[in-house]
């Protein structure tokens, strides 16, 4: 099985193995970089022969856990492990638990004209952060922060109806900010979610879940999922008791040309 092409489902999504360059990391890191989600190992060989072609010096590459070999071949051909993600799915149909607690000091909101405070605090939540990026130590370690601050910035930019940014404040103060977006016409997910350190442990995190949960049910989805690396174990705590389950696993690999 591992040798024909297949599909990976990701939360609720069907996603067949891709690859594309990757303007972003090509300008952050200098070299010309692209990304690729691999499913097989005769996709793993197209992958490589598209990064010959287009002179890809730099190669982000996911893979599902599920298929056994796949690693091993990798591994083989000089890619290297930066880290596990695991995605957690939640079925929108089941009621969100709240409490009164929860609304009392926690606000959340749409973050208008709030672009600069939500990149503040993901400057303070991603200092130092062990990301597959700086898991590589070819990459500049500060350039790898970079990498969340500039994605949360960018999507207070680019907001629209199916995307939002939102930020909670606790009693009266910016402490989070939340990312969300529509996959497709039944899931979504809240992509990036930062806590600024001074605010964490007060149910920060929990209610803007909860937010990011009523907004995908007044879009009509169906679903929500969420991703982080395996090693965290705070978000996947949270997300199980607001009712999420796992869904899937993917393996991270660089690979220097």
């Amino acid at each position: 099985m591992a040798e024909d092409h297949i599909a990976v489902n990701i939360g609720g999504l069907r996603k067949i193995g891709l690859v594309e360059l990757a303007p972003l990391e090509t300008g952050r890191f200098g070299v010309t970089s692209a990304r690729a989600l691999i499913t097989d190992r005769k996709f793993a060989e197209q992958v490589l022969d598209f990064c010959e072609v287009e002179n890809v010096k730099f190669l982000i590459a996911r893979c599902p856990v599920s298929v056994i070999v796949l690693p091993q071949f990798l591994e083989r051909h000089g890619f290297q492990l930066m880290d596990t993600l695991t995605y957690y799915s939640r079925d929108l149909s089941k009621p969100v638990l709240q409490t009164v607690a929860d609304t009392a000091a926690i606000k959340v909101h749409p973050a208008n004209g709030k672009e600069n405070r939500v990149r503040q605090i993901a400057v303070e939540t991603f200092k130092n952060f062990d990301s597959h990026y700086s898991a590589d130590p070819l990459l500049d370690k500060k350039k790898c922060d970079e990498v969340y601050v500039d994605w949360a910035y960018r999507s207070c930019l680019s907001r629209s109806e199916t995307s939002e940014v939102f930020i909670a404040e606790v009693d009266g103060q910016d402490g989070g900010f939340m990312a969300v977006r529509l996959n497709d016409s039944v899931e979504g997910e809240a992509f990036l979610m930062g806590v600024a350190p001074n605010f964490q442990k007060r149910g920060v995190y929990r209610m803007m879940l909860i937010h990011g949960m009523n907004w995908c049910l007044s879009k009509g989805l169906k679903r929500m999922v969420e991703s982080t690396q395996l090693h965290r174990l705070g978000p996947q705590k949270v997300w199980v008791r607001l009712g999420f389950e796992p869904s899937i696993s993917l393996y991270t690999f660089h690979k220097w040309f």
